[in-house]
C-alpha cells in the first residue's frame, strides 16, 4: 500500500479509553438520545483523525444543536427555497449579501472537497459547513431574499452533510423535492 494511516486514541478523564478500564461511550446510548447523525458528526467533528481526542459529553449536545439548526433552516424556509431554482442563482443583479452568501457556500464547498480528498480532516470540512450556515441563515430571514440564492444555499448544504450526516442529508434532499436518494446525486 502506498501510505499508511494512524488514527489518534480517544481519551476519557486523560486515559485512553478501553473495555478493560471500564470507561468507554456506548454509541447505542447516544444513538438513541442524539441519533446516529449526530454521533457520527460529533465524532467526526472532535479533532483530526490522526490525533488523540478527549471525549466530551457534552460537545455532543452542540452537534445535535448544529444538526437540529440545519433542518430548521430548511424546514422553515422551505416555500421560499422550492421556489427557486439553484442553477440559477448566478445572476448579475444580485445584491452584496447575496453575493456573500454565495461566496460563503461556494467557499465552504471548495474547503469540504479539499478536506475529503487530502488529509482527510473531516473535522475542519464540517467547521466549514457550520461557518456556511450562519451567513445562510441570516440571509433566509432577512425578509426578501433571492429565492434561487436560498435554494442554492440549501442544496449545497444538503449535498455537504451527506457524508457526514447522511440521514439527515436524505431528509433535506426530499424537502428539496429530489429522489432518488442524495447518495446517487454528483458531488456539486
Amino acid at each position: 500500500f502506498r501510505r499508511l494511516f494512524t488514527q489518534g486514541m480517544i481519551t476519557k478523564g486523560g486515559e485512553k479509553m478501553s473495555k478493560s478500564r471500564g470507561n468507554t461511550v456506548i454509541p447505542d446510548d447516544i444513538i438513541r438520545e442524539f441519533g446516529a447523525d449526530t454521533q457520527r458528526v460529533y465524532t467526526l467533528f472532535a479533532g483530526p483523525p490522526d490525533k488523540d481526542i478527549e471525549w466530551d459529553d457534552r460537545a455532543v449536545e452542540g452537534s445535535w444543536r448544529f444538526l437540529a439548526r440545519c433542518y430548521r433552516m430548511v424546514a422553515e424556509n422551505l416555500p421560499l427555497i422550492k421556489s427557486g431554482d439553484p442553477a440559477k442563482a448566478r445572476k448579475e443583479n444580485l445584491d452584496e449579501t447575496a453575493q456573500e452568501v454565495r461566496r460563503a457556500c461556494h467557499g465552504a464547498l471548495e474547503k469540504v472537497t479539499r478536506e475529503m480528498e487530502g488529509a482527510l480532516h473531516f473535522n475542519t470540512a464540517l467547521a466549514s459547513i457550520m461557518e456556511m450556515t450562519h451567513p445562510l441563515a441570516a440571509y433566509l430571514s432577512s425578509g426578501h431574499p433571492d429565492p434561487d440564492v436560498a435554494s442554492e444555499g440549501a442544496h449545497l448544504l444538503a449535498a455537504m452533510l451527506s457524508p457526514f450526516a447522511p440521514h439527515l442529508a436524505e431528509e433535506m434532499w426530499e424537502f428539496l423535492g429530489h429522489s432518488p436518494s442524495i447518495l446517487d446525486a454528483p458531488w456539486p
